[in-house]
């Protein structure tokens, strides 16, 4: 396993928390368009709920993963990180632009939903291992970040009726591209 790293505290909470507002923007699309919606209390609290251990669970996998890696490929694996947060961020674009105008709806389990907007956590945090940052610091930020988002969302979503949710997506993209592209050119 890789030994952990000592490294700037600025620079390991700039990261984790640019990550972390990054990835909170797929969340709080989401349960904003649900709360546009008007869904119920209960399912509003089971989305909360679940993207929030989604967040927890799927960033120390990946920091798990990624050190293991990091142990066996060594330095070499640091570039793919950061390609990797680079990629995230286009993907991230992508998909907020070609699903700008769809409608969401929790007819199925509020697990299956809050697990599509929380898998690029587990990808994020792979990458992000990869500098040595400490999962203690990233995990309660990464699950926190995620809670607030979803938190927000509802809330303008119940308030508002305007269509930010895939706008929201197109910045937390471009916060994931900016950052791995940061990251790649040994600024960090």
């Amino acid at each position: 396993m890789l030994e952990e790293v000592l490294i700037s505290p600025a620079i390991v909470y700039s990261e984790t928390a640019l990550m972390s507002v990054a990835l909170a923007t797929d969340v709080f699309a989401v349960s904003l368009k649900l709360g546009l919606q008007g869904v119920s209390r209960h399912e509003r609290e089971g989305f909360e709920l679940a993207v929030t251990l989604f967040h927890i669970v799927l960033p120390a996998l990946g920091l798990e993963l990624g050190r293991r890696l990091h142990g066996r490929f060594g330095d070499l694996i640091l570039p793919v990180g950061m390609i990797v947060f680079f990629l995230l961020g286009v993907h991230t674009i992508s998909q907020a632009w070609r699903h700008r105008n769809e409608r969401w709806s929790l007819s199925g389990p509020v697990v299956v939903l809050a697990a599509a907007a929380s898998i690029d956590a587990f990808t994020a945090a792979m990458a992000l291992s990869f500098t040595g940052v400490l999962a203690w610091v990233v995990i309660p930020i990464v699950g926190l970040t995620a809670w607030g988002a979803a938190r927000a969302g509802f809330a303008l979503g119940y308030r508002a009726g305007s269509r930010w949710g895939w706008r929201a997506e197109l910045i937390g993209g471009g916060l994931l591209i900016a950052m791995g592209l940061y990251m790649l050119t040994g600024l960090a």
